[in-house]
This record gives structure tokens, C-alpha cells and sequence, in this order.
């Protein structure tokens, strides 16, 4: 079941690449220069996924019960272990914006092109979710629901929310809504408007889902899961971001 889970994985990174190699070239970008951010942000995407999925670990305690454990084996155990996307989606971000300064690329152009692979690779990944049970569901009395037989990590014999696929729909609709959007205003788009809109969408879809995601090992500030919290941030930020872009064409006014 666990290699299904990277199977999926593996699978959402290479339509991600292949989609990106396909519109590289109508939109005007170096092909090679694509292909190389793209795997420089999903090197980046990984270990961000894993630094926060850790800080998560220890900032729930689920380290307490590991106490007399070699710390060398816990960190194993723990590299083995998820991935958080919002870690992943940042630190594919700042791979980027790494990457174009160190190749001194023009950073808005290629991000905004290689954000939208972002979500398409997202809702294929997640279908692994779906199949091994990880990230799974509350209980629901819902004809809409799925029932693991033999899952490692979710339940087992009780009907569930199916959030993976439902996280997984929402993903591929904001890769369309991203797709039309650039075939349609390509070059006319400010800096990062893509990168701001992706973020804005998965923000809210994410505060909205976590209300039924059934497991605990998410982390938690009060009511709220450590996921909320980050997307309450991350439409702050955008909103603040809105705003001082406006007064600023204002004044330049």
C-alpha cells in the first residue's frame, strides 16, 4: 500500500513535467529553463513537505511517546513518515525563486507558468492518499463516503468522508481555472498574479476541508488544525498584499 502511495505520487510529478514541456513553447518560455525549475521545485517541494510534516510531529507531542528511542531511529522513522502540503507549496516557492536569481531568469515569468503543474500534480498525488487512507475523512452518514478494508492509517469498516478526492476535484478545477486564464492573458498578467491566485483558492478550499478531515495527527492550535492557521495567514498576507498594490497604483497615479 505504501509503495501505491509513491506510485501516485511519481505519477503526479511526471504529468506535472510533461503538461509544462507541452505549453512551454506557446508560452514563450525556454523549454530546457521549465524543466529544470521544475525539478529544482520539486526537490524543494519534498523537503519543505518533511520539514513541516516534523515540525508538526514534535509541535503535537506525538514525540513524547518515543522517548526512550534512539533519536537517530525517530528521525528515521519520522523521514519515512508524510508530508505537509503547505510545506511542499512553499518550499517549491522558494526553490523557485532561488533557482531564477542563481540562473538569473526573470523569476515572474517562469513562476507564474511552473505554478500552475502545482495543483495538477497535487490531484493526482492526493488519489494516492485516497487509495492507502492517509489524511482521511471524519465519519459521515453521507451516500458520498468510502470504507477502507485493510488501510494502515484510516479506520477500518466505517464509512468516511472521501476529502482526499474531494481535495483532489478542487485541485484539478484551480490547474483549469489557472490553465484558461493564462491561454487567455498570457503576458498581460502582473508579476506572480497566478502564484496569488492559486494560493488564494487552495487557502480557502483548505480552511473549508480541514472542518472534515477525521485525522488527528494534523496538529492543532485550539479548534483550529496547524493547516487552518497557515491559511488564515496566507489569505491575510494576500489580502494585505491586494490592498497596498492598489494604493500604491494610486499614488503612482
Amino acid at each position: 500500500m505504501i509503495s501505491g502511495y509513491g506510485v501516485w505520487g511519481v505519477a503526479g510529478f511526471t504529468v506535472g513535467l510533461l503538461y509544462l514541456l507541452a505549453v512551454s513553447g506557446k508560452f514563450h518560455r525556454n523549454r530546457e529553463n521549465v524543466a529544470y525549475l521544475y525539478v529544482w521545485a520539486s526537490v524543494a517541494c519534498i523537503i519543505g513537505a518533511k520539514i513541516l510534516y516534523i515540525c508538526v510531529i514534535i509541535l503535537s507531542g506525538s514525540f513524547e511517546g518515543h522517548g526512550l528511542q534512539p533519536l537517530g531511529i525517530m528521525i528515521i522513522e519520522y523521514l519515512r513518515g508524510g508530508f505537509v502540503y503547505y510545506g511542499g507549496a512553499f518550499g517549491a516557492l522558494l526553490g523557485l525563486l532561488l533557482a531564477c536569481k542563481y540562473f538569473s531568469l526573470n523569476a515572474p515569468r517562469y513562476i507564474d507558468l511552473i505554478i500552475t503543474a502545482l495543483p495538477l500534480a497535487h490531484s493526482i498525488s492526493r488519489v494516492g492518499c485516497y487509495r492507502v487512507g492517509c489524511c482521511y475523512g471524519k465519519e459521515t452518514d453521507s451516500i458520498i463516503h468510502v470504507i477502507y478494508e485493510s488501510s494502515l492509517f484510516a479506520p477500518n469498516g466505517v464509512t468516511l468522508v472521501p476529502v482526499q478526492l474531494i481535495e483532489a476535484a478542487f485541485e484539478f478545477t484551480f490547474w483549469l481555472i489557472l490553465l484558461a486564464i493564462t491561454i487567455r492573458k498570457s503576458g498581460e498578467l502582473p508579476p506572480f498574479s497566478l502564484s496569488k491566485l492559486y494560493f488564494g483558492m487552495y487557502a480557502t478550499m483548505r480552511f473549508l476541508i480541514e472542518f472534515y478531515r477525521g485525522d488527528a495527527a494534523r496538529g492543532f492550535v485550539g479548534i483550529l488544525s496547524t493547516s487552518q492557521i497557515i491559511s488564515l495567514m496566507v489569505i491575510l498576507f494576500l489580502a494585505v498584499n491586494r490592498v497596498v498594490r492598489k494604493r500604491s497604483m494610486r499614488l503612482d497615479f
